[in-house]
């Protein structure tokens, strides 16, 4: 269950984090998973009805992350990880469901829902 203003602007509508300039602007969420019929709460992030609205994978990314969840399993924010640091993924059996799958057999760290 979540209702939370994003807001990463400052007074003079600059970003609080300049290098993450590229991102899309705030966004009001008012949306409650656990009394939605259509959401799975047992795959955090990736279970909410609300996250399949949005048509690209950059705008699936940036809610997870305007959530403060991991843009790759959809749990709690465990990065960062575009320079390496931070803990894999545990794709526990709940998760699975939501996990890529590539056609290839190779092993994907990744969410279907934000997968190429």
């Amino acid at each position: 269950s979540y209702n939370a203003f994003v807001n990463n602007l400052d007074e003079k509508g600059k970003s609080k984090y300049p290098d993450k300039q590229n991102r899309k602007p705030p966004q009001h969420i008012n949306h409650d998973c656990k009394s939605s019929r259509t959401c799975n709460i047992k795959w955090g992030g990736l279970g909410c009805s609300e996250l399949y609205k949005f048509h690209t994978i950059e705008e699936r990314i940036n809610h997870l992350k305007a959530l403060r969840l991991c843009y790759r399993c959809g749990q709690k924010f465990h990065g960062p990880f575009p320079d390496g640091k931070g803990t894999w993924c545990v794709w526990s059996p709940d998760l699975q469901a939501v996990k890529c799958t590539p056609i290839t057999g190779e092993q994907c760290n990744f969410s279907a829902a934000i997968c190429n």
